[in-house]
């Protein structure tokens, strides 16, 4: 059975680092349900969406950075498994994603902590 994504191109948002996630996240995922490849994601309010966001995947591509060069000319899959909060600082207000430091820097270069990016709703 072949599967067809239905979207062309994603939606243009930010992505910030942060910490690692704390447990149970806000999707009630545990340790043990973290995906094996370590690809995960916080949704922040735009993705949210009270919480329907939860085990959904979202295919990254980092398109700019503040630092000239700092993207990865990588593509991700990332699975939603909790909420983003207090990216109330300037820098981080607004973000639509926020990925644990390892994840982040499969799409952007050390010492880079905001890019824009391409994400694109897989599946839900």
């Amino acid at each position: 059975m072949a599967v067809l994504v239905t979207s062309c191109h994603g939606d243009i948002g930010k992505a910030t680092m942060g910490g690692p996630v704390s447990f149970p996240t806000a999707c009630a995922y545990n340790e043990s349900q973290i995906p094996s490849d370590g690809l995960i994601a916080s949704a922040g309010e735009s993705v949210w969406v009270g919480g329907k966001a939860c085990g959904s995947k979202y295919q990254l591509k980092c398109t700019a950075a503040i630092s000239l060069g700092a993207c990865v000319n990588e593509t991700i899959v990332v699975t939603i498994v909790d909420r983003a909060l207090n990216l109330t600082s300037p820098l981080k207000n607004g973000c639509n994603l926020v990925l644990p430091n390892a994840v982040f820097h499969k799409i952007a270069t050390q010492g880079t902590e905001l890019v824009n990016l391409e994400y694109t709703l897989l599946q839900t």
